[in-house]
This record gives structure tokens, C-alpha cells and sequence, in this order.
């Protein structure tokens, strides 16, 4: 299963200052998630994709249906294709499972990295509005 195209990057965001978020003030809470911030992923390699292909995709999918087979297996049906089928594709199933797991990890933490940045930058969003509104009442009443 090709994935050597894929690049595993760091998603997490870095808080600045050193803030405790309260635990009990959901609003606060998003005053701090507003703070937070990160850097864009950039092109380190231009061999190396960040995208996902279609064929990485697809070469997951097969493996994890592989994974779903062996899945729904006893032990002792594993150990009987053992011994009728031999070993010849063995090690070819355990690189691939692990190139899939490998592979779908990257897509995990790209994903969560994501969701992550889009509720940081509504809630900033949101901070920014609320200062907008704030100071055009403010006006208003001067």
C-alpha cells in the first residue's frame, strides 16, 4: 500500500500567554479558545504530499476491508489458513495493515487538527463581532 507521499505534520494549536480556561464559564472558555493560534502547514518537500490521494484513499479502504475480514474471524480459522495457505502473502498483509494504520493516523490528526482550527477561528470570530457591536454602541451613545 503506497504512503510514502503522505506526511505525518503537527495539527495541535499553541496557546498563547499562560491562562487557565475556567471550566465552569463555557463563555470565558471560548474568550480563551479565541486566543489560540498556529502556524499554516506549509511545503517543506515538494515530493511529499499533503493531500491524501485518491490512490492512498483507495489502498486504505482495501485494507480495512481486509481488517474487517480478519475481523470476523476465530483464532482457530486464522491458524487453519496458516496452515493450508502458507505464509506467502504474510508479510505483505502486515505491512499493508500497518501502512493503513499509519496512514489513517495522519488522516485522524488532520482532521481533528482541522475541526480544531475552525471552532478556534468561529470563536475568534465571534470575539471580534462582539467587540464591533461594543464599540459601535458605544458611539452611538456618545
Amino acid at each position: 500500500m503506497p504512503t510514502g507521499n503522505i506526511k505525518g505534520r503537527r495539527t495541535d494549536c499553541v496557546q498563547n500567554g499562560t491562562r487557565r480556561i475556567a471550566r465552569k464559564d463555557p463563555s470565558r472558555q471560548l474568550l480563551e479558545y479565541a486566543k489560540l493560534d498556529w502556524d499554516p502547514w506549509i511545503q517543506d518537500d515538494p515530493d511529499i504530499s499533503l493531500v491524501p490521494s485518491d490512490e492512498n484513499m483507495a489502498a486504505a479502504a482495501e485494507t480495512s476491508r481486509t481488517a474487517h475480514a480478519i475481523m470476523q474471524l476465530t483464532k482457530h480459522q486464522l491458524v487453519n489458513i496458516h496452515s493450508e495457505a502458507g505464509f506467502d502473502d504474510f508479510a505483505e498483509v502486515l505491512g499493508n495493515l500497518a501502512n493503513a494504520a499509519q496512514m489513517l493516523r495522519a488522516v485522524i490528526e488532520m482532521i481533528e487538527g482541522a475541526h480544531g482550527r475552525m471552532i478556534v477561528s468561529a470563536c475568534a470570530s465571534l470575539q471580534n463581532d462582539h467587540k464591533a457591536n461594543y464599540q459601535r454602541k458605544r458611539k452611538l451613545r456618545e
